[in-house]
């Protein structure tokens, strides 16, 4: 096998193949308002080009070991590339909203193998020194890509159309997947006859795509009183844990839920799947609140969300300059930081001026730039050897799977609340406690009638407000447990006291 030559170019060409696939993610964040207003779709469906994207990403990720080890996975990768630039490219001419979703679905379906490819390829290739720098550099991608995607695909909507998210996103793979081919041009890798559990896959691809079309689409059909619904429900609770008890037993397993045995890895991967979901849960919502019900433009929602990564740029740059250990007390602050994000954004109802949103995100980002640091510690400090990257596996199936729901069910979330309130405030509207409100509009209108719709709006954005207020609330309660959780694991460690936990509470 011909080594690749050790540039930097090769590097950092890997970790911008893997910043497109985080991109893509949240790329249609900021820009659903014009999406829905070209091919239809209403704001309750606004999350499902994001969450199918990253169904299909967590839906492909576990054959890609497979793949690469029985086709090369020079092969593998660059045919991931390819498809992945094919169906971002067909998204660009989606006619309608559920052809729209339909290609994110296959985006992802392409591009959730392609980290697990280059990490598989770069422990090959890389020497050590090289792999230390891609997992450094790694970690910025992964918490920014999704932040810069959601700005950069609303502005671009914003000023140009929202094809050219996809026109734009597609030149960047073409140029992308050439220069991979091109420095891949003299390698080769060794295949072998390593079996694929593919009845494990059948049961683990028809349990995770019912469970997520359930939770992503449910609020649209009324959960259980569509027996489509119920059906999908039903079969993910039959087939998910045939899954995993077929898989824990299988000598080739897809997934290695034997990695689940170190107690720091596992509480890690139980952190990811709460992180994570927060993380685009408070992503899309106020990108979607900004934009929607309160008026302001691309311009101004994508100065807050340039914010948010531009501090996660800074904290992480600063981390790395100070040589920061990342350990249990990093972790600790970061989610004290993000419950403190979430707790200053329940609060807009008395206040929204653009200083207060910007305060609020600046503060997400010192959390965000703070959190993935520990948990890659926790989550590969005591592995053997040959164990990294199934473990690589388990953190991607994790964190794509609860990222898509994230977005899904905070969505949700804040929509029911919206109606609970709307149905509430609204009960207490009568003929006499408007009438104050009513006489005071008919001075600026003759027409009485348009008086009732200015009226009709103002509920609706109250009540959409109260529901981000409740939806963030929940969002700062689930992360301040995390912060107890942690603190309470910090105090194991420590009274533990062996050479693996000391590098935890360093």
């Amino acid at each position: 096998m011909k080594a690749v030559p050790k540039t930097t170019f090769f590097l950092y060409l890997c970790l911008f193949s893997v910043f497109c696939v985080l991109f893509s993610f949240s790329v249609t964040n900021s820009a659903t308002r014009y999406i829905l207003g070209a091919i239809g779709g209403s704001n309750d469906t606004a999350s499902y080009t994001i969450a199918f994207y990253g169904m299909g990403n967590s839906l492909s990720i576990p054959l890609a070991l497979g793949f690469c080890h029985r086709y090369g996975t020079k092969k593998f990768l660059l045919t991931c590339l390819y498809l992945f630039t094919i169906f971002t490219c067909l998204s660009a001419f989606s006619i309608n909203y559920t052809q729209a979703c339909l290609f994110r679905l296959l985006q992802g379906l392409t591009s959730g193998p392609i980290m697990i490819a280059i990490v598989n390829m770069l422990s090959r290739l890389s020497t050590d020194e090289e792999k230390d720098k891609f997992v450094r550099n790694i970690v910025i991608v992964f918490i920014s890509g999704s932040i810069v995607g959601a700005a950069v695909g609303g502005t671009i909507a914003y000023f140009y159309s929202w094809h050219h998210i996809f026109y734009l996103n597609t030149t960047f793979l073409i140029g992308v997947t050439a220069c991979m081919q091109f420095q891949l041009r003299g390698v080769s890798f060794a295949t072998t006859n390593e079996p694929i559990d593919w009845i494990g896959y059948l049961f683990y691809f028809i349990g995770i795509g019912s469970l997520g079309t359930f939770i992503i689409t449910g609020q649209e059909y009324d959960w259980f009183r569509s027996p489509l619904m119920t059906t999908l429900f039903i079969t993910a609770l039959i087939t998910l844990p045939y899954f995993a008890i077929h898989t824990y037993k299988h000598p080739y397993p897809i997934i290695n839920f034997h990695l689940m045995r170190y107690t720091c890895a596992a509480f890690a991967l139980f952190q990811v799947i709460f992180l994570f979901s927060t993380y685009f849960g408070m992503t899309i919502l106020i990108a979607l609140w900004l934009n929607l019900y309160v008026n302001y433009d691309v311009n101004w929602v994508g100065l807050v969300l340039a914010s948010t990564a531009s501090t996660i740029f800074f904290v992480m740059l600063l981390l790395r300059k100070m040589k920061v250990q990342n350990g249990l007390p990093t972790l600790i602050a970061s989610t004290l930081l993000l419950s403190l994000s979430c707790y200053m954004t329940m609060k807009y109802n008395a206040e929204v001026n653009f200083a207060r949103i910007l305060y609020a995100r600046i503060i997400a980002g010192l959390g965000l730039g703070l959190f993935l640091p520990p948990l890659f510690n926790m989550m590969l400090c005591r592995l053997k050897d040959g164990e990294g990257i199934d473990m690589i596996v388990l953190f991607q199936v994790f964190r794509s799977f609860s990222s898509a729901m994230g977005a899904a069910i905070f969505t949700t979330i804040w929509q029911r609340r919206a109606v609970f309130y709307h149905q509430r405030l609204g009960g207490q509207l009568t003929e006499f406690s408007s009438s104050k409100y009513l006489s005071t509009a008919n001075f600026f209108t003759d027409n009485p009638a348009q008086s009732l719709n200015y009226l009709s709006e103002g509920l609706e954005r109250q009540s959409i407000t109260l529901a981000l207020d409740d939806t963030f609330y929940l969002m700062s309660m689930i992360l301040f447990t995390l912060f107890i959780l942690n603190i309470v694991y910090l105090t194991y460690c420590v009274c533990k006291d062996t050479d693996q936990t000391r590098k935890l509470v360093a």
